[in-house]
């Protein structure tokens, strides 16, 4: 047999053990699991109660079929987002690495926790952070230190504020009338639906607002919003201007939306709804138009 021939069907020969091997090897493999991350440590699923203590806070929650409840704040309502941050880190739990005899917690932090998370009957303590490698020693109060991933703690730095779902506002697309209520004072702007005109309520009666301002007072109330929540158990609303606040009674439709203005600040302007528990954040921009607009401003151009 010429040599050529000889090398040819060698190399199909070596083509066709290839595909086999490679054949083989598709039929057997397995996708990644789970353990590929480590050793599973610990699961949410199942528990009921879920309570963290980081930095002398302490939240709670209890986990029901209809979501997760605050025992302490009735109405409260956590985020999507940090629900899910939540459970990203403790539906599975896995450590990297495990050290049987640990000997003196100190050495790994887990003397006097950064953070300690009960789920039920398990206490989850968190300690330093790994020399190198984005991890953190935990301990079970199984006599053994773990090294899990880092972001475990992430999610349990947040407060009760920085979770909170905000309370939503009406719809206000057909404002009929406001009411301004300032200490002693009162502004009342009523609205023509059929001429499409803003009146101010006078001495004299209702006159012809000047209708630039009013459509701009009008246009940061149907644009209002709850940024964010600045405390869901307050205590002093004169911390927040709250005690003595700006009150706008905004009929739309048929229906009376009464909102409490508070301070300003650099975050915004504190804000409340007249029958809510929890003190948020507006735009600033917004806010501030609101607390400082005067019945004079409102009135026709001379």
């Amino acid at each position: 047999m010429k040599r050529g021939v000889k090398l040819l069907i060698l190399t199909l020969c070596l083509i066709l053990v290839g595909l086999g091997a490679w054949g083989i090897h598709i039929l057997t493999r397995q996708d990644p699991t789970p353990m590929d991350q480590g050793t599973l440590i610990f699961s949410l699923e199942g528990k009921q109660n879920l309570r963290w203590t980081y930095q002398e806070n302490t939240i709670a929650f209890q986990i029901t079929a209809d979501g997760w409840v605050n025992p302490q704040i009735e109405s409260y309502q956590i985020t999507p987002q940090a629900k899910k941050a939540i459970t990203d880190e403790l539906t599975e739990l896995y450590a990297r690495k495990t050290i049987g005899q640990p000997g003196d917690l100190s050495a790994f932090g887990l003397a006097q926790p950064r953070c300690t998370i009960q789920a039920d009957d398990i206490t989850i303590s968190i300690g330093n952070d790994v020399a190198i490698g984005n991890q953190l020693y935990v301990t079970l109060g199984d006599g053994k230190v773990h090294m899990v991933n880092s972001t475990l703690l992430t999610p349990f730095t947040k407060s009760l504020e920085d979770m909170a779902q905000t309370q939503d506002i009406p719809d206000f697309s057909a404002v009929r009338g406001v009411v301004i209520t300032k200490a002693d004072t009162a502004i009342e702007l009523q609205k023509d639906m059929a001429a499409d005109q803003w009146f101010l309520r006078t001495d004299d009666g209702f006159v012809p607002a000047d209708q630039t301002i009013a459509a701009g007072l009008i246009a940061h109330i149907t644009t209002l919003d709850f940024l964010t929540c600045a405390d869901c158990t307050p205590t002093d609303l004169h911390v927040y201007g709250l005690d003595h606040p700006t009150i706008y009674e905004i009929t739309y439709d048929t229906k009376t939306y009464t909102l409490l203005l508070g301070n300003s600040t650099e975050a915004g302007v504190y804000a409340m709804p007249q029958d809510g528990s929890m003190v948020y954040r507006i735009d600033a921009t917004a806010g501030d138009a609101m607390l400082a607009i005067t019945a004079q401003e409102l009135l026709p151009r001379q």
